[in-house]
């Protein structure tokens, strides 16, 4: 069995335990080779998550065995509370079809969750600045995702220190609790 489709089982029988997500990168937003990038993800901080999952592990794959062969482990025993973490990717390939995993620290066949990110080239540009929700009908969570029927803001701070980045999903949970007392 390839170990592609071993990490598809994973993900499936692990689908029960998804109580984390990858917020950044993600499908919109990109990383840059041999550059400052963020891994962020959620909801952080929050305690019933790191007593579930006080660390894990950074696995990426590509769906090209030619950009990238196997499985990568960058970044091991991450711990959980951290929010997010800002990494220079040097062993990645610059191409499309990547997944990024976060799987058990000790058993890497455990994954958490996963989500699809491209790798531009060294000197892209990052994803563009987030625009504002306008809606009073909003809610938010820690990572700083606020969205509505008629518009959404999500923060997807890219090269942003993990300071900013818990700035941002603050502010998020801030906008988010007021647009949810102005429904109550």
């Amino acid at each position: 069995m390839m170990l592609s489709q071993v990490f598809a089982l994973a993900l499936i029988a692990s689908a029960s335990a998804q109580s984390i997500s990858i917020t950044s990168p993600g499908p919109n937003t990109w990383w840059v080779s041999n550059s400052l990038n963020t891994l962020a993800w959620s909801p952080c901080p929050n305690a019933a998550l790191q007593s579930e999952i006080p660390a894990f592990n950074v696995v990426v794959m590509n769906s090209n065995q030619q950009v990238l062969a196997g499985n990568l482990t960058f970044l091991g025993n991450q711990p959980t509370f951290d929010c997010s973490k800002t990494i220079t990717p040097q062993n990645i390939p610059v191409g499309t079809g990547y997944t990024m995993f976060l799987t058990n620290a000790i058993n890497t066949n455990q994954v958490y969750t996963s989500t699809t990110f491209e790798m531009k080239a060294q000197g892209s540009t990052y994803p563009p600045p987030v625009s504002s929700s306008s809606s009073p009908s909003a809610t938010a969570n820690s990572s700083g995702t606020a969205a509505s029927s008629s518009s959404s803001a999500t923060a997807k701070p890219n090269a942003a220190s993990p300071l900013l980045s818990n700035l941002q999903g603050l502010l998020g949970a801030v906008v988010g609790a007021g647009a949810i007392v102005g429904l109550l």
